[in-house]
């Protein structure tokens, strides 16, 4: 495996693909380099002035390219593994085909597209961009924002201060966001986890094994469907969940400062300890999505979206809601005469 070193302080590099498997090699001005079997070694760091360098990597080769300052752009690379490092300037990566590629960028924006591998990606001050990328990355940016469109695979995204925006593809996607709104909007996947500090959560027409989603203040609203939705605003925020009428689903919605508003079949139980708040619990359906959302202080809205068959003229589902009632009591988070009461409650409305 050939390993190739490039160094510059400042200009531009250009990365392609070698039709030979050979290495070249175009500079102005010209740059030393240091060829020693396997390795090769470009130098730039000490040429005066700026340097437009384009070098020809063969396919399977390590690659270390570092550039001080100024653009670097990578295209059609296929390489056993790439550290790209720039300082302060752009770096462009278009259909990278295989390989672990660590890509730093101090200041600058950094895009990626049309690319499969395993990347990670850092990025201190600087927008981030994705686009039809997939494989297992790590993604990192201090400040800026992130944007992912059409991307596929396991992603493990830190964002420090915002906005988090990804719309279509999916996979595994683990959400971290200090200060910024995170939207996902036409994603699926098996698994979804996002952490919010301060900011609006959005999940719109999704499709999603396993969600939960935490905020810290800031608003959730959450539109699709779900084999299990977990929501949680830990000090204050508003939550607004919506799913297909075709989707049956078993609802827990509570607030301590609030009010939980829904035309959906769900019966208010008591809170543990003090009675504040208000919590409802219900089913829909076959109950089979499990939905839980919780808020600290504000309101919470459920609701359906529009689908094949309206439900308006069907019979409540009284023996879901039973269901319901005696799991709850069974789980200890109702009382007996609370649930003699909702019992009682149901066979009136017959």
């Amino acid at each position: 495996m050939m390993h190739i070193e490039i160094k510059i302080k400042r200009g531009s590099l250009t990365l392609v693909s070698s039709p030979d498997g050979e290495f070249h090699l175009e500079s102005d001005p010209p740059c030393p380099v240091l060829n020693k079997g396997h390795e090769v070694i470009v130098d730039a760091e000490r040429v005066s002035g700026s340097v437009r360098m384009t070098c020809q990597i063969p396919e399977s080769a390590a690659l270390d390219a570092s550039l001080g300052r100024g653009p670097l752009e990578a295209d059609g690379l296929s390489v056993e593994r790439g550290d790209l490092n720039v300082g302060l300037g752009n770096a462009h990566l278009t259909a990278l085909q295989r390989g672990h590629w660590d890509v730093n960028v101090g200041k600058g924006d950094l895009r990626v597209e049309k690319a499969q591998g395993s990347f990670d990606l850092n990025v201190g001050m600087g927008t981030c961009e994705l686009s039809q990328v997939s494989g297992s990355v790590d993604l990192n940016d201090g400040l800026g924002r992130i944007s992912l469109e059409e991307c596929e695979g396991h992603y493990d995204i830190n964002a420090g201060k915002g906005d988090v925006t990804w719309t279509h593809g999916g996979g595994e996607l683990d959400i971290n966001a200090g200060m910024g709104n995170v939207t996902i909007s036409g994603a699926r996947g098996a698994k979804l986890d996002v952490n919010a500090g301060l900011g609006k959560v959005t999940l719109a027409n999704g499709v999603w094994g396993t969600a939960d989603v935490s905020v810290g203040v800031g608003d959730v609203s959450a539109e699709g469907r779900f084999d299990h939705l977990t929501v949680q605003v830990k000090n204050r925020g508003r939550i607004e969940f919506a799913f297909p009428f075709d989707v049956g689903a078993r609802i827990e919605a509570s607030t301590e400062h609030g009010r939980v508003i829904s035309h959906l079949p769900l019966i208010p139980v008591g809170h543990a300890g003090p009675q504040r708040g208000e919590r409802l619990v219900g089913v829909v359906g076959d109950g089979r999505s499990q939905i839980e959302l919780e808020t600290r202080r504000g309101n919470i809205v459920v609701g359906q979206t529009p689908g094949e068959q309206h439900p308006d003229s069907a019979p409540p589902d009284l023996e879901g809601q039973r269901r319901t009632i005696l799991a709850a009591l069974q789980a200890g988070e109702i009382t007996v005469e609370e649930a003699d009461a909702l019992l009682e409650q149901l066979d009136h409305s017959v």
